[in-house]
């Protein structure tokens, strides 16, 4: 099988470049030949995109092509991906952006080939988010909130990250037999149980116990519930190492928060996708905090699933799909009730026994479900649900 791939952003340049470097690594385990087209601006030098591979895990180069991302690009993008998909056997394209999402459909009509969409988040929810909060975007919301709305009709299959994206898939024209549930997952490898020497602990700036927040902190992010719960953490168990993985734009306000309840939190700004495991592994307590709005209840969080995967015992808020990921390996708090969220984490914190229950279901859900090679075997038969479907039409 040979697989023409569309991504919209530019490899390295945006964390979500997570889900498709590892379904592409396992499509190309399991014998599947693989184009990446990705999108990238005229005045930026272009990214390496095989180096941005190696850090999950695939070695080997991988044809690269490039498409483009300046308004008015359609017309280019849609010729340069109805001339490799006549050489491909389907089309997969990476979330409902314009930019790759409409040539991918147009090229599907023109080449008779099948098409298949990965909806991973709601991307009009983002942006509407994004655009609330002073970002740009705005002349692009209503265009994402229509494309959204009729990709799953205008596809052949469509894997979903969620529940809740099932449902929208379901409500918006798509069949149930032409929806595959395809949640995140995590690497098993990379992230997998270890236990840190207080010498490795003290090398990444803690000391036990330690509890973690991981993330993007874009405007989409819930960290500041993390540190206004570290707050309360930290006046009933002093002593506590609390550490902030990732970076974003919400990284300096974040800080200014922690500094304000004098909080001592550490906070990481980005970092490579492996030195996020050694972290996870260094923290006694995972917290995974999130709103009560559509834009969570769309999402599988990658969080989750990296926290089970180094069997992490979680504290978690219970919305959309994370009770369904985290199962028996979390407890739960409401959304925006930082008492007891802090008092889930206090509860770990002084039961070693509770903890290690935890993880241990924690490792074993990651193994039997949250996995990227599971994520791409659901994918997989997406494909061939498509080309099938395809030939059926045209014999």
């Amino acid at each position: 099988m040979r697989v023409l791939f569309l991504y919209p952003y530019e490899p390295g340049s945006v964390a979500s470049f997570v889900r498709p470097a590892n379904i592409i690594r396992h499509l190309l385990d399991a014998g599947i030949q693989v184009t990446l087209a990705t999108v990238a601006h005229r005045s930026r030098p272009p990214t390496d995109i095989n180096l941005s591979l190696n850090e999950f895990g695939y070695l080997k180069p991988l044809r690269v092509v490039r498409l483009w991302a300046e308004r008015g690009a359609f017309l280019r993008n849609a010729l340069i991906v109805n001339r490799l998909l006549k050489s491909h056997d389907i089309v997969h394209f990476q979330k409902c952006h314009p930019v790759i999402s409409l040539p991918a459909v147009l090229a599907s009509v023109l080449t008779g080939r099948p098409v298949h969409y990965d909806w991973d988040d709601n991307e009009s929810e983002i942006l509407s988010k994004v655009v609330s909060e002073g970002g740009s975007g705005a002349n692009q919301l209503c265009e994402f909130r229509l494309v959204e709305r009729r990709l799953v009709s205008l596809v052949d299959t469509v894997s979903v990250a969620s529940q809740r994206l099932r449902e929208l898939a379901r409500a918006y024209g798509a069949a149930d037999e032409d929806i595959f549930d395809a949640p995140v997952g995590a690497d098993l490898d990379t992230f997998a149980p270890r236990r840190l020497s207080e010498d490795e602990i003290a090398g990444l700036g803690l000391e036990r116990p330690v509890v973690l927040y991981q993330g993007q902190l874009e405007h989409s992010s819930f960290a500041e519930e993390f540190v206004a719960c570290a707050a309360k953490v930290r006046a009933r168990v002093p002593n506590v190492s609390f550490v902030v993985v990732g970076g974003g734009v919400r990284l300096a306000r974040l800080m200014d928060r922690a500094a304000a309840l004098r909080v001592p939190v550490k906070f990481t700004g980005y970092i490579s996708h492996r030195k996020v495991a050694d972290y996870i592994n260094a923290a006694d307590v995972c917290v995974a905090t999130f709103g009560a709005d559509e834009l969570t209840r769309c999402k599988s969080p990658l969080k989750i699933a990296e926290y089970l995967a180094c069997g992490k015992p979680i504290v978690a808020t219970e919305i959309g799909d994370v009770a369904r990921m985290a199962g028996d390996a979390a407890l739960y708090a409401k959304p925006g009730d930082t008492d007891a969220l802090a008092g889930r984490v206090v509860e770990l914190l002084r039961d070693e026994g509770l903890r290690l229950s935890l993880g241990r279901a924690a490792r074993q859900r990651a193994e039997a479900r949250f996995n990227w090679k599971m994520t791409t075997g659901q994918i997989i038969r997406a494909y061939k649900r498509a080309i099938a479907r395809r030939a059926a039409l045209t014999a």
